[in-house]
């Protein structure tokens, strides 16, 4: 438990990153609905944005939330697995992470999202390429309250994830979208109002990321040896 709050603590980026996810949300909630409207339709990603030639909300979209509980459900998530993977990793590969969280999930819902004009907002991307860096990582860590360790829990988020995004009836995908029909005739249709495309390609980016990161053998003794780097960097800070 000690250890836990010491991480949580520490974590200054992951911290500073949720700080601002608030505040933007914050502002955006407490503007006008016109310039509000104007904000959603220059930042959020979307096919019909980016033939507007709207290419930087690949990335803006991580930033604006679609309502309170939008924003603190993936500020939670955030806090809870950022935290842990700052303490082994560092803010440097925290950054990347985001980054690619954000661009795998626009990709995705750019390229399997449904209809041109559907906007994605949330840093739902960043919070599954997190979780699937966490899962790679320590693969058989038991995710409470789940009795399942990381790396399945991990692997049924994929292809959980996948499988929605193809059966969504507006991404009309051959072969898949017949099942999506079919749910949205018996009263789930809601199911495909989330952004299970980005959830997807934010989940592969993690994957991807995390293969890479083990391109060398991820062992105790170096994971120790990066949180010493880790603790060293912010004694650094703390004394200047």
């Amino acid at each position: 438990m000690t250890r836990t709050l010491n991480s949580w603590r520490r974590a200054r980026w992951t911290w500073a990153f949720v700080a601002f996810l608030l505040l933007i949300h914050f502002g955006s909630e407490y503007t006008t609905d016109a310039n509000k409207t104007i904000v959603y339709m220059t930042f959020a990603a979307s096919r019909a944005g980016m033939e507007n030639g709207f290419w930087w909300s690949m990335l803006t979209y991580g930033f604006l939330h679609g309502s309170w509980i939008h924003v603190f459900c993936n500020a939670l998530m955030l806090r809870i697995i950022g935290a842990k993977l700052e303490d082994w990793l560092g803010g440097k590969h925290m950054s990347f992470m985001a980054i690619l969280g954000m661009l795998g999930g626009s990709g995705c819902h750019l390229a399997c999202g449904g209809n041109p004009t559907d906007m994605l907002v949330g840093a739902s991307g960043v919070v599954m390429a997190q979780l699937l860096v966490f899962c790679s990582l320590s693969p058989q860590s038991r995710m409470f309250p789940l009795p399942i360790s990381a790396k399945n829990l991990g692997l049924g988020l994929m292809i959980s994830s996948c499988y929605l995004m193809l059966i969504n009836p507006a991404a009309a995908v051959p072969g898949f979208s017949r099942m999506g029909i079919l749910l949205t005739e018996h009263g789930l249709g809601g199911w495909f109002r989330i952004g299970h495309a980005c959830h997807f390609g934010g989940a592969l980016s993690g994957f991807l990321y995390a293969r890479w990161l083990q391109r060398r053998p991820v062992t105790l003794a170096r994971l120790q040896r990066q949180r010493a780097r880790n603790d060293l960097r912010r004694t650094d800070r703390d004394c200047r």
